[in-house]
């Protein structure tokens, strides 16, 4: 069965799927596009994942959080966005390859906690977009990623939130501040507060920048009778 395989792949040999690049046949990257660790900047803010300075000790919350803090309890992300996650996510948020979501989430399910115990399994909810840009993209880049990771944890997935109204990019210079650009941007929908009532919700999205759009998500999650929210995310701007 090697010998079969291994003819295959010297046939029809395996493209990292980011460029042309010969991969080996259990590869799904070439050493260039290979996906960083998360871990790799040090230490990181106990509740944003926000890299922080070196020699800053492990547990403590930055000071932005000290000063605000936002209404989830934790960050967890697959690496930062620069270099080769940078490119997968761009790739597939505006390159159009949806497919890529079972890459990522395999990505996030290598580096997500798991649980300890017989505790009851988290919720997951992407990060809801808006009608429009959902038409303009093609696909929703938060829920493809949610459901492929649903998948490979066996948990379920919810699209208990929805945006009623558009905002501009987050960073953009037309937008406001943050804050502002997303405040009352998300509602449950109707009958979905019996999903999440006491429960443990995973809130994901491709990139996490400033957080104030998860801060808000969170909030409207908390105030339906969510347990506790934390964010998951494959990259920490």
């Amino acid at each position: 069965m090697k010998l079969f395989c291994h003819l295959i792949h010297e046939l029809m040999p395996a493209l990292c799927l980011l460029c042309d690049e010969t991969v080996g046949p259990d590869e799904l990257a070439c050493a260039q596009h290979r996906f960083p660790v998360a871990d790799s900047v040090g230490v990181r803010c106990a509740r944003c994942a926000r890299a922080l300075p070196r020699g800053f000790p492990e547990g403590y919350d930055c000071a932005e959080c000290l000063k605000s803090a936002p209404a989830f309890a934790a960050v967890h992300c697959a690496a930062d966005y620069h270099g080769p996650a940078r490119e997968w996510l761009l790739a597939f948020k505006h390159g159009g390859q949806a497919e890529l979501a079972d890459f990522l989430a395999l990505q996030l399910d290598a580096r997500l906690p798991r649980p300890a115990g017989p505790a009851e399994a988290a919720l997951l909810v992407p990060v809801p977009l808006h009608r429009w840009r959902h038409l303009a993209r093609g696909f929703d880049q938060a829920h493809r990623l949610a459901r492929a990771l649903a998948e490979r944890r066996g948990l379920e997935c919810a699209r208990v939130l929805r945006r009623v109204r558009s905002t501009r990019p987050q960073g953009s210079a037309l937008a406001l501040s943050r804050e502002s650009n997303v405040r009352a941007a998300f509602q449950l929908r109707r009958g979905a507060q019996e999903r999440i009532q006491g429960r443990c919700v995973w809130l994901v999205d491709d990139v996490l920048t400033s957080g104030a759009t998860a801060d808000e998500c969170a909030r409207c999650l908390l105030q339906a009778g969510a347990a506790r929210v934390e964010v998951v995310v494959v990259a920490r701007a």
